[in-house]
């Protein structure tokens, strides 16, 4: 539970070591008592990640594999980058949103409680 920096060059794995990470954090919401494998949907949980991404392009690559890699959960990845916004309603039913850290930093002053909107 504590904040790591990775730095890496390019195809070393940084990405995967993030998807491990997520895991890692929706794992403590899953109750594994019992002798049944429970159904994992968190479709309605309240978990917010920000995965900061230096491109934008970049950042619509790591949506499109964090949502394959993520959908059998129901985990909601969106991209927050550039031209592209976020209702309200959208940033509460995202999981995972992914942003430049110019973009990031805008939607951070413009609302104090943006992960709570």
């Amino acid at each position: 539970s504590k904040n790591v920096l990775v730095a890496a060059p390019t195809g070393a794995g940084k990405t995967n070591i993030a998807l491990l990470t997520i895991l890692r954090e929706v794992k403590k919401y899953i109750n594994t008592v019992g002798p049944e494998p429970k159904k994992i949907d968190m479709t309605d949980h309240p978990m917010k990640i920000v995965y900061l991404a230096p491109l934008k392009a970049l950042a619509a690559e790591i949506v499109d594999k964090f949502t394959k890699a993520l959908s059998y959960l129901k985990i909601k990845v969106r991209e927050m980058t550039g031209d592209i916004s976020l209702t309200k309603a959208e940033m509460k039913e995202t999981h995972i949103i992914v942003s430049t850290p110019e973009k990031w930093d805008v939607v951070t002053r413009k609302s104090e409680n943006v992960m709570n909107e």
